[in-house]
Parts: structure tokens; sequence; C-alpha cells
């Protein structure tokens, strides 16, 4: 049908060419018209990255809810208690009781070793008088010198700790203004575990 200079087709009221205009851009933008499930394209059919974010998250969340429902074992440590507390991770030394071993210093410090546990026998000498002979010994070893010093330092390594509740007794002779003398000192050993308690 032909149309004049305003656009109108001939023989057609203004009117009705308004309506028609009004009614096409209802169809195109009426957000409404998609109330009742008609949804567009870009709606119905999202990007891909947002389909797998939405995916991922749902995955998540449904796990974690399956995690907490389900009474899961500690995955570690995954060995049983008793094998747990039959090994030590690391041990505790104390110096039961000293005997004429005023004028000395003893410190015990626990080491591990590739083969086990082992302890450091330190002992230090805070008199004045030169001293002569010095000797430690335990049941198994024993270290002897001569420092002929009025101060007197040294170590007993490598005590072997065999095990829990051992106990080790030293006997630390010495000569002191021509003098021999001797004292005595007894060290226990208690093992501590992965559970964090005394073996």
């Amino acid at each position: 049908m032909p149309v004049n200079k305003d656009g109108q087709r001939e023989g057609e009221h203004p009117s009705e060419y308004l309506n028609d205009m009004v009614e096409w851009g209802n169809q195109q933008y009426n957000p409404g018209r998609y109330l009742g499930g008609d949804l567009p394209p870009h709606l119905k059919y999202p990007k891909p990255i947002i389909r797998w974010i939405a995916g991922l998250s749902l995955l998540f969340m449904l796990g974690s809810l399956i995690y907490q429902l389900i009474p899961f074992a500690p995955p570690f440590p995954s060995r049983p208690l008793q094998e747990r507390a039959a090994n030590p991770t690391a041990i505790h030394v104390d110096i039961l009781s000293k005997q004429n071993l005023d004028s000395w210093d003893i410190g015990v410090e626990p080491r591990l070793t590739d083969k086990g546990f082992v302890i450091d026998v330190h002992r230090e000498y805070r008199g004045q008088k030169p001293l002569e002979d010095v000797m430690i010994q335990t049941e198994s070893t024993s270290v002897t010198s001569s420092p002929n010093q009025p101060y007197y330092k040294d170590a007993t390594l490598g005590i072997p700790v065999q095990h829990d509740g051992q106990e080790n007794k030293f006997i630390i002779k010495w000569t002191e203004e021509g003098m021999a003398r001797e004292g005595t000192f007894v060290i226990k050993t208690t093992f501590q575990n992965e559970t964090g308690e005394n073996s």
C-alpha cells in the first residue's frame, strides 16, 4: 500500500498507524511478554563459562555437605594408636639425684640420631681449685682427663636410650689438692609419643 510523505499508508487513519507502532514496540521490548516462560535466547542459553562456574559451585557445595554428614576417619596419622604410642618422637630427661657435686653443674640434653635417641651429659666445674685426673663414668663408658686448671668443662656424648623409664647413673671422680673426690648423679628418661603423652 502506498505511503504518503508523513510515513502513513494512504487511506489509513493516523491513530490506526500509531496503534500498530505501539503494538509492534510492545512485542519487541516489553519484558512482560517473558513472564509466561518465553525467555530470550541469551537467558535461555547462558555462555559456557557461566555454566561451568555454576556447575563447579554446585558440586563443591554438594561435596562439602556430604563430607560433613559422613563420619570420615582422620587421614593422619593412619597408624593405630597403640603403634604410635610405642614409637617415641621425643624424650624428656630428669636429674633424679646428685651427691657430693656441689661444685659441679650438670646438664643433660637429648638428641635424636639415625640410630635412635642419645643423651648428651655436660658437666662444668664451678670451683676455684685446680683439678687433676677428672673422670666421668657410667656402666658402659668412661672419659678421663687431667686439665690441671681451676676451670673445667666437657661433655660425655652419646649415652644411648634403650627403653622408656631408663635410668643411668654417672660417677664423676677427680683429684682436688691431692685428695681424691667422687660424686654421683642419676638421670631418668621418659618417652613422649605422637599422642603428646608419656608412654
